[in-house]
């Protein structure tokens, strides 16, 4: 597939930090309506400690806060100017923004593009001519802002019960078309996911999708890309969004929305967005390396596996272990699904299996422990010993149905394993009780990888697999050079 030249370069890092990671952020249009944009996005902001401005010439101050009449009347230049008047105010408010020198600009008013009218296009047309002449940075229009969990900053109106975190360990950074959807997907931190950032883009009439993924992928906070988009005017810019991050070593799960004919007209009513074909997206990611996953229930659960595992298998074999005949076979049947190899046991590990597992189970893989090895923490940590110090494996699943408070108990058994062996235990937990005990404690858990789904935990494993095939075909041919 030849790609037609994109009429820029995606936007590097630097060219967004002012946006994304600013020191000082006004507020215009602020209004003391509680219920307003403005007044939202002042309360969340209130975790961040950078300089927050305020601008409306109608008030002197609102709350204890002094308010400016103009962008002009500021003491000091935003790096980044949230637009939160209506869309028949905001050409003018933008135009005196890029005159004054701000950095950057969020647009939160729709009715542009969207609307499929020659004046509302012209509109954001001028926006983007307006970003193109003057070097500021626009996000939006008819969009969400974004959450900066390291700086503590949410600079949007979302009403999402997100609280912004630094966390221990790279996160998951959220690129979205859609802003209520990133905001939705990142609620995965309620049930242990470490989210670090969600960036928005709605029409994206000059930061889109693909400058985002680039900003994400040399963020040190951030250890796995997410992308939720529709379609993209440039769709080169996705390839070298990709390039980047796949050479910074960072994994972008892709979701595309807009595969359907009806779908496709719903994108262009919702952000503007061309749809594109499903074919030449799918062959772009595999292109530029990046995993697209077709089932949307499964992108955080392929993003945590992926924000957490080692970033190259030590094997390409899995060692599944089960409390239940009939999970293995349903384990067996996904991982033939995925081409995802069950190597048998070499023959030092069946003896130690075979001392452990009882004569009814299964010492094969998958390896059916039964509910009495299951049941003994230490049994099933030596049958979970014996294949994760084999070095044919270089990853663990343990399928279950059944929750109970030993289910926590084998999470923290399963962490010391996973860390003394330095290979990532899968727990697809697919029984009734959604909710049952041990699944946020493995989410949570910097070496354990929760899934509602056995199918989509071997499809997590597959695409693992083939990013390590590519790696080392790239690393053959540079030593054949």
């Amino acid at each position: 597939m030849t790609l037609p030249a994109p009429r820029r370069s995606v936007y590097k890092h630097d060219a967004l930090d002012r946006l994304f990671n600013p020191k000082s952020i006004a507020i215009y249009g602020i209004s003391p309506n509680p219920a307003s944009f403005g007044a939202k996005t002042v309360a969340n902001l209130a975790p961040w400690d950078g300089h927050l401005l305020l601008i409306n010439p109608k008030y002197d101050t609102i709350g204890t806060r002094p308010c400016h009449p103009s962008i002009a009347a500021l003491p000091e230049k935003p790096d980044c100017v949230i637009i939160t008047l209506p869309m028949e105010a905001v050409d003018a408010a933008a135009t005196e923004c890029a005159a004054s020198g701000a950095r950057s600009a969020i647009v939160f008013a729709s009715g542009y593009a969207e609307m499929s009218e020659p004046a509302r296009i012209a509109a954001q047309q001028r926006l983007s001519a307006i970003a193109r002449e003057s070097g500021m940075r626009i996000s939006g229009p008819n969009c969400m802002g974004y959450l900066n969990g390291p700086r503590h900053l949410l600079a949007s109106f979302s009403a999402a019960e997100m609280k912004p975190d630094a966390f221990e360990h790279p996160g998951i950074g959220i690129a979205s078309q859609s802003g209520a959807l990133g905001y939705g997907f990142a609620q995965a931190a309620h049930r242990g996911a470490q989210i670090s950032h969600v960036l928005t883009t709605g029409n994206g009439c000059d930061v889109n999708i693909a400058d985002e993924i680039a900003w994400l992928a040399e963020e040190r906070s951030c250890k796995t890309i997410v992308c939720i988009f529709e379609g993209l005017e440039d769709p080169e810019h996705l390839a070298q969004a990709g390039d980047i991050a796949w050479k910074a070593g960072k994994p972008v799960i892709v979701h595309k929305l807009g595969t359907s004919t009806q779908g496709a007209r719903a994108a262009i009513s919702h952000t503007g967005s061309p749809a594109g074909s499903i074919e030449d997206y799918r062959r772009i990611c595999e292109r530029a390396g990046m995993v697209m996953v077709e089932d949307m229930e499964g992108v955080m659960e392929a993003a945590s596996f992926f924000a957490k595992a080692p970033r190259r298998p030590s094997a390409l074999g899995v060692a599944v272990l089960s409390p239940s005949g009939g999970l293995g076979v349903a384990s067996a049947d996904a991982a033939e699904k995925h081409g995802v190899p069950l190597p048998q046991p070499p023959e030092d590990v069946k003896k130690k299996l075979e001392a452990l597992i009882p004569d009814f189970g299964s010492r094969r893989n998958p390896a059916d422990v039964t509910a009495a090895v299951a049941g003994d923490l230490a049994r099933t940590t030596q049958c979970f010993d014996a294949m994760a110090g084999d070095a044919t494996y270089g990853a663990l699943v343990f399928p279950q149905v059944l929750y109970s408070n030993r289910t926590t108990d084998r999470d923290r058994m399963f962490s010391e394993i996973a860390e003394r062996h330095g290979k990532p235990i899968l727990l697809p937990m697919v029984g009734g009780w959604i909710g049952g005990p041990g699944y946020v404690e493995a989410e949570r858990n910097p070496h354990t990888t929760p899934f509602l789904s056995v199918d989509r935990c071997f499809a997590t494993l597959a695409a693992w697999f083939r990013l390590e095939e590519r790696r080392a075909a790239e690393e053959q041919s540079t030593q054949d050079k």
